[in-house]
């Protein structure tokens, strides 16, 4: 069932276009300074291609929770593999950041592309994005990550009460910044899996930056909000 993400209408592009790339399930939202939608589009196409072929070959990839002992030629299905293995998760738990990071890689001009909660930047300087946890969460609105872009970032969230994605914690969300989008994404699921409450938030912020390529966690359940790493919390 489709969710409409009311989300999108905050955004400030900052003289910027905005617009929608749809394909099939695939939802993308867009920022650039030209209208890259044409092209986006014929990318969005391929990786589609590529992740359905896989999945036909390999129907496991699809529903496992848990990584998998597979092999593949192509660049992306094999960043999926890995970014599972590092999260301990199913290689799907990766899929939105990959397909982000996917077309980010055949872009050349500045863009942020949101799908789904998952966010990809290509660009440098200062960026600010806005916490979305949720209506009953207090820092929905309220707050912003601010963090400092060099060449490219993935920042992804995952959430126990937000959305139609499967998850076994009951975090209102856990944002996860890393430099590879695909590996944010699939830590992202793994962390929020772990929160039950918030007497969880220590260890969950200590396990995702345990991990190699996590530059910050954040982690917001109820009223209580944890955060470690290379990100400045601000109001907006």
């Amino acid at each position: 069932m489709y969710t409409e993400r009311t989300y999108r209408s905050w955004t400030d592009n900052d003289g910027m276009l905005s617009y929608v790339v749809k394909e099939d399930e695939s939802d993308l939202f867009v920022t650039s300074e030209t209208d890259l939608s044409g092209v986006i589009s014929k990318h969005l196409i391929q990786i589609r291609k590529i992740l359905t072929t896989f999945i036909n070959a390999h129907p496991e990839f699809r529903s496992s929770l848990v990584p998998l002992d597979l092999k593949s030629d192509d660049e992306t299905i094999t960043l999926m593999l890995d970014s599972a293995r590092s999260a301990d998760v199913g290689p799907m738990a990766a899929v939105a950041g990959a397909v982000n990071e996917y077309i980010g890689r055949r872009i050349h001009e500045d863009l942020i592309i949101e799908n789904g909660g998952d966010i990809y930047i290509r660009g440098n300087g200062e960026k600010t994005i806005g916490l979305f946890a949720g209506d009953r969460s207090p820092f929905s609105h309220k707050i912003g990550l601010k963090v400092q872009v060099r060449n490219k970032m993935g920042i992804c969230t995952s959430s126990g009460t937000v959305g139609h994605s499967l998850s076994f914690g009951h975090a209102d969300a856990v944002t996860i910044i890393s430099q590879s989008c695909a590996l944010a994404d699939a830590i992202a699921t793994s962390i929020c899996n772990m929160v039950q409450t918030d007497a969880d938030i220590e260890k969950a912020l200590e396990r995702a930056m345990s991990i190699k390529g996590i530059d910050a966690c954040i982690i917001a359940i109820n009223d209580k909000l944890g955060v470690l790493g290379d990100v400045e919390i601000v109001d907006l």
